[in-house]
């Protein structure tokens, strides 16, 4: 008996032995034109095997390239694509994504809020300017309302925040009051009309609970 331990190892193991021993097989055929049709019905049966990936776009090159990897690159095929693999492109690294760096004043606002301060401040038109400044303000209080949610914040530090934001060049007056959403909105519509088909299919049944309560002592009468 032979033990797979004794055996060549799987270099792609999801293949399984018989691929591999074909693609090794490939390698010994001399004939280039037979080699060639070999290796691509090896590849036709890897796609067939694993139907779940064949609509991959680049599954079939990947095929492609698992059949070099095992062949140990010692393989005269030509692939659909015309770009023999080569090993060092199997160890190649995808380049390192560089992190942004951003300079945040007021963490709590969001990065987004100091960019519409930055576009806030490149108007010209002090009417728009005005009335941009009222909307970041009421959006930099929802923000702050929405992440902190045991917190209270005033109009005031918001607006103040805003002069600090934009160093001064958008300001609102003092008694300026910011729209916000109030808490009786913060449920969704789905929540609401859930709660609002139990309270009917409830009355459906009986009522309200002192209708409920009524009923059941008329009953109790009945049966005396």
């Amino acid at each position: 008996m032979e033990y797979n331990t004794a055996r060549d190892h799987l270099i792609i193991p999801e293949y399984g032995r018989h691929v591999q021993g074909m693609i090794q097989h490939a390698t010994t055929i001399e004939n280039p034109r037979e080699r060639q049709a070999f290796v691509d019905r090896v590849v036709n049966l890897v796609v067939q095997m694993n139907a779940q990936n064949k609509n991959m776009e680049d599954f079939r090159e990947k095929v492609w390239k698992h059949v070099y990897r095992i062949a140990h690159f010692q393989l005269d095929v030509l692939p659909p694509s015309g770009v023999i693999p080569k090993p060092e492109d199997m160890n190649k690294k995808p380049e390192r994504i560089p992190y942004p760096q951003k300079s945040i004043h007021y963490k709590h606002y969001g990065y987004n809020v100091q960019k519409l301060v930055e576009k806030a401040r490149a108007m010209q038109d002090n009417e728009k300017k005005d009335a941009f400044s009222y909307v970041i303000a009421s959006y930099m209080k929802l923000a702050y309302q929405t992440w902190n949610r045991e917190h209270f914040v005033s109009d005031d530090v918001v607006i103040s925040d805003l002069e600090a934001l934009s160093e001064g060049q958008l300001s609102l007056h003092e008694d300026t009051t910011l729209e916000h959403v109030p808490q009786d909105r913060s449920k969704s519509k789905s929540q609401q009309y859930h709660q609002q088909g139990r309270k009917q299919k409830y009355q459906g049944k009986g009522g309200s609970s002192t209708s409920n309560g009524g009923g059941f002592k008329r009953k109790r009468n009945k049966r005396k």
